[in-house]
């Protein structure tokens, strides 16, 4: 997808907010509708397993350590990008902004100024996106993590509200999903047992602690299938011995 100005899937944006308040208590996903005019993104800026992000455009002239300044070519500033926050958006939720139906002239030419800057400085303003975000999924700045969206929350929104709708999801995102909504079990077998989980098939990790001791670790959803198959395990161990 060319790098663009995108208007937002205004349904997505509330998904977004809802998911972080519900998460979070609070959110830091950006307004996109305003009573005059909409706010629109820059993107993609940025790529993360296949999620794109895209960054807000803002009108706000005095910018941050995450922020960067929209200016013409006389440097005078017109805006600012706010990577603080970006928001991960599906293909289909995003439309070009056509530039030549706005009907303000003066609108008009000032973001016409600002596309044309972010083309020019694509590269800079990509090195800002994977810097900020690994400021805040790194957790280097308490602040900063507090007063921004948070990312790893999002990109789970992202793949839901996909799920959830009926959008072209890639294959490895929707393993990413079921990985994080599972509830993990820790347990300890021996390795009689551990050939015996291997052949039933039921996924599992497993970390050996001795010579004949290990950790699995396995989703919640198979804790009773793998109880029966350690059970049976014992019983033929006991009538071995016996």
């Amino acid at each position: 997808m060319k790098v663009n100005f995108y208007n937002v899937d205004k349904q997505y944006i509330e998904f977004l907010k809802d998911f972080e308040i519900q998460h979070r208590g609070f959110t830091c996903v950006p307004n996109i509708q305003y009573a005059n005019n909409d706010k629109f993104v820059y993107g993609t800026v940025l790529e993360i397993g296949n999620i794109k992000y895209y960054v807000p455009v803002s009108s706000k002239t005095k910018g941050k350590e995450d922020d960067i300044l929209i200016k013409d070519k006389n440097n005078d500033v017109k805006g600012s990008l706010r990577f603080a926050f970006m928001i991960p958006i599906p293909n289909s939720c995003v439309s070009t902004l056509i530039i030549d139906d706005i009907k303000d002239e003066n609108r008009k030419i000032r973001i016409s100024k600002e596309l044309a800057f972010c083309r020019r400085s694509k590269n800079k303003i990509e090195k800002q996106a994977e810097k900020t975000y690994h400021r805040i999924v790194d957790k280097v700045n308490d602040k900063l993590v507090h007063n921004s969206c948070d990312f790893k929350l999002l990109e789970q929104a992202y793949i839901k509200y996909c799920l959830d709708n009926g959008l072209e999801l890639p294959k490895d995102l929707q393993t990413q999903e079921a990985l994080s909504q599972k509830e993990e079990v820790y347990q300890q077998v021996n390795l009689n047992q551990i050939n015996d989980l291997a052949n039933s098939g039921i996924p599992f990790k497993a970390k050996k602690i001795s010579d004949n001791n290990f950790i699995i670790v396995f989703e919640k959803k198979y804790n009773d299938k793998v109880n029966q198959i350690l059970s049976q395990n014992s019983r033929k161990n006991l009538k071995h011995q016996l």
